[in-house]
């Protein structure tokens, strides 16, 4: 999921009948967590060359559930990488 595509998840996982609050979620995560997202994944691309990013659906909790074949691929191409060739 790209960084610009943050707010579109929570705004599918949030439910619940008064807006009130998920309007003001949606607004915080415009506001901070997005920029500070696009700002920690800039600075990991500097200080790691070579590093491959892979932006999932989902949040911290359920990722691993609703993304679960992008994981394991991901996982498996960095194991398999990183292993030393003989």
């Amino acid at each position: 999921m790209p960084v610009e595509r943050a707010t579109d998840a929570v705004r599918e996982q949030s439910t619940g009948a008064c807006p009130r609050p998920r309007v003001r979620l949606l607004a915080r995560e415009e506001k901070y967590l997005g920029p500070f997202r696009a700002a920690s994944i800039e600075r990991i691309k500097r200080q790691l060359p070579g590093i491959e990013i892979v932006n999932v659906p989902g949040t911290h909790m359920d990722f691993v559930f609703i993304s679960r074949e992008q994981v394991v691929t991901a996982m498996r191409r960095f194991l398999t990488e990183s292993v030393p060739q003989s």
